[in-house]
């Protein structure tokens, strides 16, 4: 929750925010509210499947000690915010853009046709994104489902 990080001093390491937000917006808020956003070896920030978002982080750390001497100086400064380490996905593990896309749209035009709205509404568009995907492209999100396996059985049947 945003408004939550900023104003609870902690560590955020993540592969960026989920594809299915607007990640700019994302962005936009987190700088408001004076969460700093930082790469890890990166200066894109991540689209949570892939690499990069297209969007650019406001500072890239090269080592985990860099990272701590940020977090301990920007605490001793009295900011409460929290901060946010993007790290990508590995290369490896990461889904090309084009075919992230083409789920997430699919996904999403499921959730719609069924009128799922609300607080189960990322419950059914995860298992729906997760369930016809198959093949090392999509590690990321098998590995994700898998997680997520504590899911009610309708969830994960969409």
């Amino acid at each position: 929750d945003l408004p939550e990080l900023a104003q609870t001093p902690v560590a955020v390491v993540c592969a960026g925010v989920k594809s299915i937000l607007d990640i700019g917006r994302t962005l936009e808020y987190l700088e408001t509210a004076g969460v700093p956003v930082l790469g890890f070896q990166t200066e894109d920030f991540p689209a949570f499947y892939t690499r990069s978002s297209g969007l650019k982080v406001a500072h890239r750390m090269e080592s985990a000690a860099e990272v701590a001497a940020l977090l301990r100086e920007h605490w001793k400064l009295g900011l409460n915010s929290g901060v946010v380490i993007a790290n990508p996905v590995p290369l490896e593990s990461a889904m090309p853009e084009v075919e992230i896309s083409s789920a997430i749209e699919s996904a999403l035009e499921v959730v719609s046709a069924r009128g799922i709205t609300g607080k189960t509404s990322p419950h059914f568009y995860w298992a729906s994104l997760c369930r016809p995907r198959v093949g090392a492209a999509w590690k990321p999100i098998l590995l994700w489902s898998r997680i997520m396996r504590w899911w009610p059985l309708e969830w994960r049947t969409l």
